[in-house]
């Protein structure tokens, strides 16, 4: 009765591929699944199976199936012949295999397994194992559900059906394409078959499964990249991944009359463990049947007693769902509790009892392709207001959105049960002793175990604490809110937090928790914040990494964490609450708005999708109300909005963007968010964006981000045409050269994956505008790539700068990509307006406010005085934008974290450094432990049900503490005792998963580093004489044996790991390493202490690719670097010795070449003094600090008194008028007494002359002519080389700094120190520089080098052109036992290069019309200037004969193999002669040279070269040796046209009244330049702090303070300040030229007859006003008032800085 009951349930239907009625066929099973590390060896672990199916046909389409005597056994051996070799015999040790022998039940359709009728009582792996076998046996021979055929060939039968066609067909694999091709078979390949098919003709029929065109795909994967082009555990996924199965049967007789022989199924995955070629491992399986024997039913098979009908083949899983489970560690379950109420996954037994309707909530679920997204979407609210019925009913698979729900029903939406994991192991595992076991007590000794770990002295490599980070991690993810609650226990709360024994276990609770990632750790950490357990940085910290580990998030994890971030407890906290809002987005983004991300990251099918984009529309209203609602977090707020990448973040974006009462930077900040939504919706983005770059009356900084962030929308051809074109319209230079800049960038990128954009933009460059690369501005789009091991890994990194008043901005992003597998790693920018600003509070930070208004006393009743100019023109002040900013990165493109700069910020910065000299002396106790991890998963099953999984992850930790104290005392030592610990790993591993037994059989490469310095006391203090920094260091203990300081393992290894075992030690004993003899290793000792020792075996017939050892270019897998970039086993590791102790002693000299000789000047206060600022002490301004004249320096023998501090700006009283102090008072006096002793200079001597060195660049300032190290001790050594370096030269200034590194403490053992000396003459015609180095063995080397300039025109174009320009280089290099090298070089301007300039006609037009000061003939001149030829001669007693094959001329043989050709000589060279020859083809961005050997000649012809540094490392006498490093602007007035700092030109007619061309108005400074127009020509006047006076008059000549300046071509003259501060440098060029440096307040200027030239240092941006414009960067209102009124005319504007005295003007 029960059979005819089963069949009536299984139903009856007419098959075209029918099965013989009431017979019994007898199978032969076997089969096996392992996973070998095959690219070295094939050492395989797994298992193999075999036993005997019985299958009884009931009717044609009715197969009754039962298993018997099945057995199994381990294998973990070698296989010579490959993974499908015979198992050696002492492996071949056969057991029972635990599974059921019931009756199962497969009801045909057409040839395919409709449905499965099995025991309700059977585990889920033996439900995959059973559903597996019937697969073997379902083949659609009919074609009638092909989607494409191909008729080639027939089978004989009814009909003509298909020879090859696709279907897609069930298995526990999942509904996929599956290609079927039959073909006869001939009768000799299969002499066995005669006995059972008799003279039928032989069939074989093959299935290929496509696993990238699955309807249902039962796979699990996490961590993928979006840009990574592949279906989860498809066939094929970028470089790494490859899956393959195929299924080839072979039959007898006819279509409808088929007698399957034998049906073979091999799955076979290949992977690649480290990501690139050369690493593979490999999963392989199959299962085949053997047709036995064929006889009529004797006795039908018993039908299961309790019937489960499974509708289509799958593989099934059972989610636990109970939030409070008992466990126990005993294998017997507790009296009266049943065992199945408890264990879903038990091996040996089953799941609990259940209804049908229960079957139904677990029941596996296809993905409906009749249902449209649209009818899911509207029907949402009907969805969850079932919700809570649908569980309780049965549910109607065809009606299901898998997208939405996932594959499996019991994936709970309740946040305090784990995710569904049904691959993974340790899950699956949970349950094997007959009871859950007690997950939380686990979990409390792992977090006991890693963090004695790490608090432990004695940690080591072997003690295997990453992988009991990792396995914590593995465990949290199965436990549900109870479970991991009750393994915190108290440990988080608030009181906790400063208790020292408890801090280590504490924050690994921490970090395990955060990166667990499932919904019930998160509820955790929100209550943590919540409830104030953790707060402050460490919050913020927390959060910030939470949108990284989510494994699995739901609508509620997205709802409890919008609660949060309104929460009270973040709100207060502006650090938390901009971590909160910018992890918050991320999760919006990768959740529910991306479906590229959301579909690599999270495995939906598994748990379907978390949330839908419209979805989004829920939190946009309220990020954007925090826009207004609290500024403070508006950068923060906009980039959270830009980070949703929805398009209902572009209007509030767009609106910001446009709104005029936002600043400039918070506007650009608006553009620079909308990246996330340019690279999802490239079309909607890119109109807006071209809509903010043509908007003319946008600021310049928000149309500059506008275009930057146009790139990244991989424009359309017109797009690129719009703005290639533009540049020839386009007024801002600097958006001119961006997009120039940036254009050049892609059009010469050659990684692939921007191929599309740099043929888009070599196509278009020649369209744009020429701009190179000035000097003069701080803006460019820079990308370097550089491709490693064979394309296998490309490493892109790109740089984004510009800048501005208004707003400043550098971008950096490094892109790791390798086999396929991108990642963008770090992202960084740093926002700043007002840059200036924030250098003067930065100063103040650090040293406060210096005002040395008493060192440069006024003149009484100047006429012209700042302040009387401010009164009489009512000049409004210029305050400048202001100071805002913010320091911005992302990890991985999920964690980002945001600081935002505001003049509070840097006040509570402040703060808390006054504070901190207090906390030392008390003593300061610091801890930090942090735990992390990356990791990327991808999980399937093979064609029997059993997990596949492969995982990469890198799990790292660090443990930095001690204590610091400051002496209480006056002798100023801070102290400290640190100990250090970092270590990182890299596990990869392929492993397969047998439930039967609960093992796993893993194929794995494991990775670890470990660097644990010995615990270290450091100190830091003032010399005896108070001229050097000592720091000191020693271990705190003494070692009785050498001590590791840094260790890495390399291990490839197979292991059969016990699946439920959490012990990291426990789980490496069936491990089986994989070993090779030969190999390469050593032991050194580069220098004492240290012992470096190493060991690399090589496998001797490698499978993969075996590359080569290269430190300086380690291969990067997930953010592990391999220095040995293969699988073989290696080891290194550097030991310590026991050492007294290192010292090293750092010292900085300055000295001062004057009218008394050279002094040496004091550079640190006093090491009696107080810590602060001492009364003595004197700094110095760089010249391009621009505008600060308040730093001063001051000679050894003075102390020059120092103004208090003060927040009021230097130069305004707190009415906001200028400090006008008189001369007199003891400040006056004592900087009289400092100019007696330094450089005079008062009143009566305003300035001094002297003469420039021409004759003796060199001197005594040579190598081979110093003996540095004859000196005592370090600080006469530094006085020694200032002092030669300053030799024949009257006025220059010289920096020295010297390193002595010593070991032995107060009785030196060995000793190495080294100089550095940088020396200029004044006038910045000569420049030396010195290297001097001596080891511990006494051998020393020494370098000097003279840079010496001629002088040149520095205002006639003509001249210029008509110059023979050269420069000279002298060099020495000595070394210890070695012959003196010599090098002279001359570096000129080429006579080809002369003869272009001089043909252009742009310099014609220029010289036509008399013109040298407009820009454009400006920058012909300094092009002119730049030296483009460069002849260095070497000479040396030693010869030159080993040099052709040195290692350094082969490597640039092997570097330009295409460019270099040799020559051998001859004729006769000198041996001890070389010479080398450079030509820079700045045109072609080449470089041609020559290395001229006494054998012969090395040729470089056209070596391409990054027009970067061509452009900005070409020296040039006109702008010096570091112009590069400056930004500047000029304003022209020549020929009664003048040119603004903006570039606006227009004709002044300037009266003989003065006129006011620049002023800093913003009280920062006191400085003026003023101009009036005489018959004979322009008058200058240039105020500097109304204490000195310069007057710039026809002739041309030069007046300071009414006395005549007498300078010549090689004489210069000084104007300083009582302190001995260089305030202006006059000098003459060639052409009788005037030019003045002011270091101090950031001008330059050129004066002539025909006109003058003013140059402006970008720190000036934005403080100006005058004729010469406000240097703002805009064009648009350039006009402005001396009052900020705008004029309507050029006549108002020119009227408004016009000083009427005594009268009207008269117009010239």
């Amino acid at each position: 009765m029960r059979t005819i009951l089963i069949l009536c349930l299984l139903g009856g239907v007419f098959a075209d591929y029918d099965w013989r009625p009431r017979q019994e066929f007898r199978f032969q099973l076997e089969g096996r699944s392992l996973a070998g590390v095959s690219s070295l060896t094939q050492q395989f672990s797994g298992v193999h199976y075999r036993g005997v199916l019985k299958v009884q046909t009931q009717s044609a389409d009715v197969l009754a199936m039962k298993l018997h005597n099945m057995t199994y056994t381990k294998v973990h051996a070698q296989l010579e012949g490959g993974w499908w070799d015979e198992i050696p015999g002492s492996e071949a040790n056969f057991g029972k295999l635990p599974i059921s022998e019931s009756t199962f039940i497969a009801k045909l359709s057409k040839g395919k397994v409709e449905s499965l009728v099995v025991s309700r009582k059977l585990p889920d792996w033996q439900v995959n194992f059973l559903q597996g076998v019937s697969s073997q046996l379902q083949f659609d021979l009919s074609g009638s559900n092909a989607i494409r055929r191909i008729n080639s060939n027939s089978i004989g039968g009814r009909g003509n059906p298909p020879a090859v066609f696709t279907v897609m067909e069930d298995s526990v694999t999942g509904r996929c394409e599956v290609l079927y091709e039959t073909s006869p078979l001939p009768r000799s390949r299969m002499d066995y078959a005669v006995d059972l098919c008799g003279s039928r003709p032989l069939i074989e029929i093959t299935k290929t499964r496509n696993h990238s065109n699955c309807q249902v795909n039962p796979e699990y994967h996490f961590g993928l990249p979006s840009n990574l082009r592949c279906q989860p555990n498809g066939n094929q996924c970028g470089k790494f991944w490859t899956r393959s199965t195929v299924t080839r049967a072979i039959g007898c007789g006819t279509r409808g009359d088929l007698l399957i022989l034998t049906s073979t199924t091999s799955n076979r995955i290949f992977v690649n463990l480290h990501l690139h070629n050369g690493t593979r491992a490999e999963a392989n399986s199959y299962t085949n049947l053997t047709l036995i024997s064929v006889h009529s039913i004797s006795k039908g098979f018993t039908p299961p007693s309790d019937p489960m009908n499974i509708p289509h083949l799958h593989y099934k899983y059972t989610q636990e769902t109970s939030k409070s489970r008992e466990c126990s560690v005993s294998s017997k379950p507790p009296k009266g509790q049943h065992p199945e109420k408890d264990r879903p996954h038990n091996f040996d037994s089953t799941p609990s009892e259940s209804s049908e309707a229960e079957d139904a909530k677990f029941r596996f679920k296809r993905k409906s392709r009749s249902k449209s997204k649209s009818k899911s979407k509207k029907n949402k609210p009907a969805e969850a207001s079932t919700a809570s019925s649908e569980e309780n009913s049965e549910v109607d698979v065809s009606e299901m959105d898998w997208d939405d729900k996932g594959l499996w029903e019991g994936s709970s939406k309740d946040n305090s049960l784990p995710p569904a994991l049904p691959f993974d192991a340790l899950s699956l595992a949970q349950g094997k002793f007959g009871q859950r076991p007690c997950l939380s007590q686990q979990l409390t000794d792992l977090f006991a175990d890693i963090a004695n770990d790490l608090d432990s002295r004695d940690l080591s490599v072997e003690k295997g604490t990453l992988r009991k980070v990792v396995l914590a991690t593995k465990l949290c993810r199965t436990m549900n809110q109870a479970e991991l609650k009750k393994a915190i226990g108290s440990l988080m709360d608030a009181q906790i937090r400063k208790n020292w024994v408890l801090m280590p276990e504490r924050k690994v609770i921490r970090d395990i928790i955060t990166m667990c990632g499932t919904n019930p750790a998160f509820e955790i950490i929100a209550s943590w914040i919540e409830e104030q357990k953790i707060k402050g940085d460490e919050a913020a910290s927390v959060i910030s990494y939470v949108a990284a580990y989510l494994i699995s998030p739901s609508k509620r994890t997205i709802d409890r964490f919008y609660e949060l971030i309104r929460d009270s407890a973040s709100k207060y906290d502006q650090n938390l609450r901009t971590s909160a809002i910018l992890a918050f987005s991320n999760l919006l983004r990768v959740a529910c708005v991306s479906r590229a991300e959301r579909r690599m990251r999270f495995p939906y099918n598994v748990y379907g999708n978390p949330c839908h984009e419209a979805s989004v529309s829920h939190y946009i209203p309220y990020l954007k109300s925090q826009l207004r609602a609290d500024p403070t977090t508006r950068p923060a707020v906009l980039t959270a909005l830009g980070n949703t990448a929805s398009l209902l973040a572009l209007p509030p974006l767009m609106e910001a963007a446009r709104d005029a009462s936002y600043t400039p930077y918070q506007r650009a900040r608006a553009v620079t968010a909308m990246k996330h939504i340019v690279l999802s919706e490239p079309r909607t983005a890119s109109t807006a964006l071209l809509s903010l770059y043509s908007d003319k009356q946008m600021p310049e900084l928000v149309r500059l981000t506008a275009v930057s962030m146009l790139f990244f929308a991989r424009p359309t051809m017109p797009v690129w045409h719009r703005i290639a074109v533009g540049t020839w319209f386009e007024q801002s230079s600097s958006i001119r050269t961006f997009i120039w800049s940036s254009l050049k960038t892609f059009a010469d990128s050659g990684e692939e994956g921007v191929s599309e954009m740099s043929a888009a933009a070599a196509a278009v460059l020649p369209l744009a505008r020429p701009s190179g690369y000035p000097k003069r501005q701080l803006v460019d789009n820079l990308m370097l790539t550089r491709t490693v091991s064979d394309l296998q890994e490309v490493i892109k990194n790109q740089m984004i700068l510009f800048g501005g008043i208004t707003g400043s901005n550098i971008y950096t992003r490094h892109t790791n990509r390798i086999a396929g597998f991108s990642r963008v790693t770090v992202e960084s920018d740093f926002w700043l307006a007002n840059t200036n600003a924030f250098m003067r509070s930065m100063m103040e930070f650090f040293s406060g406010n210096d005002d040395r208004a008493h060192v440069r006393p006024p003149i009484p009743g100047l006429s012209r005085a700042t302040h009387m100019l401010r009164e009489t023109l009512k000049i409004a002040p210029r305050t400048g934008p202001k100071m805002e900013g913010d320091i911005h990165w992302r990890l991985h493109k999920l964690v980002e974290s945001m600081t935002i700069l505001t003049k509070g910020k840097i006040a509570e910065w402040s703060k808390a450094a006054k504070r901190l000299p207090e906390e030392l002396r008390n003593g300061m106790n610091f801890h930090k432990m942090s735990l992390g991890s990356s990791e990327f998963v991808m999980s399937t099953t093979t064609e029997m049900g059993f997990p596949v999984s492969f995982k990469v992850s890198n799990p790292w930790m660090l443990r930095t503490s001690g204590r610091a104290n400051l002496s209480k005392e006056g002798a100023q030592e801070i102290m400290a005792d640190m100990s250090f610990m970092y270590g990182e790993g890299l596990d990869a591993e392929l492993s397969v998963y047998t439930p039967f037994d609960g093992v796993e059989h893993v194929a794995t490469h494991q990775s670890r580093r470990l660097f644990t310095p010995p615990a270290t006391r450091f100190s830091a203090s003032r010399n005896q004489t108070g001229d050097a920094v000592v720091v000191s260091m020693w271990p705190l203990s003494a070692f009785d044996k050498p001590s590791t300081v840094y260790k890495e393992l390399n291990r490839p290894f197979t292991v059969q790991r016990d699946a439920s075992k959490l012990d990291a030690i426990d789980v490496e004993k069936n491990t089986k390493e994989i070993h090779f003899e030969d190999g390469t290793g050593g032991e050194m000792s580069p220098m004492e202490p240290f012992i470096f020792k190493y060991n690399r075996e090589l496998a001797s017939s490698p499978r993969g690719v075996q590359m080569d050892f290269n430190p300086f270019r380690p291969l990067l897998v997930l953010g592990y670097s391999f220095i040995w970039p293969s699988l073989t086993a290696s080891t290194i590791e550097l030991q310590m010795e026991n050492f007294p102790g290192v010292t090293l002693e750092v010292g900085i000299g300055r000295a001062l070449a004057g009218p008394s000789g050279v002094q040496m000047l004091k550079t640190w206060p006093s090491s009696k003094q107080p810590v602060g600022k001492a009364s003595g002490e004197s700094t110095e301004a760089s010249g391009g600090s621009g505008g600060d004249s308040s730093t001063t320096e001051g000679p050894l023998s003075s102390a020059v008194p120092t103004a208090p501090t003060s927040t009021t700006p230097l130069t305004e009283s707190p009415a906001g008028e200028e400090v006008t102090t008189e001369a007199g008072g003891e400040a006056a006096g004592s900087g009289e007494e400092a100019g007696e002793n330094g450089r005079r200079s008062n009143s009566e001597d305003p300035f001094r002359v002297y003469d420039i060195n021409v004759e003796v660049p060199v001197g005594e300032f040579n190598a081979s002519s110093m003996d540095v190290f004859g000196a005592e001790d370090s600080g006469s050594r530094i006085n020694y080389v200032l002092g030669k370096s300053l030799t024949g030269i009257e006025s220059g200034r010289a920096y020295a700094l010297g390193v002595v590194a010593s070991t032995g403490g107060s009785s030196p053992k060995s000793t190495a120190a080294a100089y550095f000396c940088l020396s200029q003459e004044t006038g910045g015609r000569l420049t030396r520089a010195a290297i001097f180095l001596k080891n511990n063995n006494g051998s020393t080397i020494g370098m000097t080098g003279a840079l010496h300039w001629p002088a040149t025109p520095i205002v006639s174009l003509a001249e210029m052109l008509r110059s023979d320009l050269s420069s000279h280089v002298y060099a020495d290099i000595i070394k210890s036992e070695s012959e003196p090298l010599s090098i002279q070089g001359t570096m000129v301007r080429s006579v080809r290069k002369a003869a272009v300039l001089q043909g252009r006609k742009d310099a014609e037009e220029c010289a036509r019309e008399g013109l040298n000061l407009e820009p454009k003939c400006r920058g012909i001149f300094e092009e002119a200037g730049a030296l483009d030829r460069y002849n260095f001669t070497l000479r040396s007693n030693e010869g030159f004969t080993s040099l052709a094959n040195s290692y350094f001329l082969n490597e640039l043989k092997y570097w330009y193999y295409p460019y270099f050709s040799e020559v051998r000589a001859n004729d006769a060279n000198s041996v001890g002669q070389a010479s080398i020859t450079i030509d820079v083809c700045r045109t072609n961005d080449c470089i041609n040279g020559g290395v001229r050997l006494p054998n012969g000649r090395v040729n470089f012809d056209r070596v391409p070269t990054n027009p970067r540094l061509t452009s900005n490392l070409m020296l040039s006498p006109v702008s010096g040796s570091f112009a590069f490093l400056q930004s500047s602007s000029f304003c022209s007035l020549e020929q009664k046209r003048l040119v603004t700092f903006d570039g606006v030109k227009f004709e002044p007619h300037l009266s003989d009244c003065w006129h006011l061309l620049a002023k800093d108005c913003s009280g920062v400074s006191r400085v003026a330049v003023l101009a009036q127009r005489r018959h004979n020509g322009t008058e200058l006047e240039l105020n500097l702090d109304n204490y000195r006076v310069l007057r710039l008059l026809p002739g041309p000549r030069a007046e300071v303070n009414g006395r005549p300046v007498e300078i010549g071509v090689n004489k210069m003259a000084e104007v300083s300040d009582l302190a001995g501060t260089t305030l202006m440098v006059i000098t003459k060029g060639v052409d009788q030229a005037i030019g003045v440096k002011i270091p101090t307040h950031g001008f330059d200027i050129l004066y002539a007859d025909s006109g003058a030239l003013i140059t402006a240092d970008n720190s000036l941006r934005g403080r100006l006003c005058g004729l010469c414009g406000d240097y703002d960067g805009q064009q648009v209102g350039e006009m402005k008032k001396a009052d900020a009124g705008i004029a309507t005319s050029v006549k108002e504007f020119v009227s408004s800085y016009e000083i009427k005295s005594g009268g009207q003007c008269n117009k010239n």
